[in-house]
């Protein structure tokens, strides 16, 4: 949950990272040991499977927060919108009408696609936010 909470503070999310780790090992630790002591190979192997699964999909959501869209993209974006507005301008000004409402709506919907993808690509700021309510039903347990 404090991981969910911690928005973009760099220094809080390593933190909670490095103590993410160690009760990995710690857990890990745990379960070999209680796999060498069961003389059940089939409940050791199914626990260790378990805590390895869990181990991987906090190291992929780890990963997919900090996988970001590049700024390169963001910037080609922004030139494609500003040379289709220029020219959405120039057809305009060829015909020697403005159409004001049409202008806008364009402006717009460039600017609200771009924000969006912005807002998309950085689920832990913006407008847009992930929602960790399956973390916190996963923390209460049945």
């Amino acid at each position: 949950m404090q991981y969910g909470t911690a928005g973009n503070d760099v220094a809080r999310l390593d933190s909670l990272h490095t103590q993410t780790v160690r009760l990995q090992n710690e857990f890990w630790a745990r379960a070999v040991a209680y796999g060498q002591k069961d003389p059940n190979p089939v409940r050791a192997g199914l626990l260790l499977q378990s805590l390895n699964q869990a181990i991987d999909l906090e190291s992929a959501r780890r990963m997919a927060s900090q996988n970001h869209v590049p700024e390169s993209v963001i910037f080609v974006n922004g030139i494609v919108g500003l040379l289709s507005a220029i020219l959405v301008g120039y057809a305009f000004g060829l015909y020697g009408r403005r159409q004001i409402f049409s202008m806008s709506v364009l402006a717009l919907a460039i600017t609200l696609v771009l924000a969006v993808i912005i807002d998309l690509d950085r689920p832990r700021s913006g407008f847009i936010r992930v929602s960790q309510q399956p973390m916190l039903d996963l923390q209460h347990g049945p």
